[in-house]
């Protein structure tokens, strides 16, 4: 089993249905490709729900393709990690890598929004 080391665990209205272990705005829903991420969310949630999302700290988030453990990561469209691409924002560094798809991982989040 994978753990997470969360210090701050803030909280969002889901604005759309949220998955688990994705990454969310600070609005309640699901950052653009590339762009600024508020947390990752701790449990799934429908819209109007208060969603836990680690905000500092570490975070297990699902991968969206392979991830290298040690490097840093951005979101894509539907809130999971992947490896960081050109000039896309940097929301924290894997812990722990994967080697595909649907692989939780560790992240130390960045602050980006």
């Amino acid at each position: 089993m994978q753990a997470s080391v969360s210090i701050w665990v803030g909280s969002v209205t889901a604005a759309v249905a949220l998955a688990a272990a994705r990454c969310v705005t600070f609005a309640g829903g699901l950052p653009a490709a590339g762009g600024p991420i508020y947390g990752a969310t701790r449990t799934a949630g429908l819209v109007g729900d208060l969603v836990p999302v680690d905000v500092i700290g570490s975070a297990l988030i699902e991968s969206a393709d392979v991830v290298t453990a040690g490097g840093p990561v951005m979101v894509a469209a539907d809130g999971r990690v992947l490896d960081k691409a050109g000039a896309t924002t940097t929301v924290g560094r894997a812990l722990t890598g994967a080697a595909a798809a649907g692989t939780l991982c560790e992240v130390l989040l960045f602050q980006t929004a």
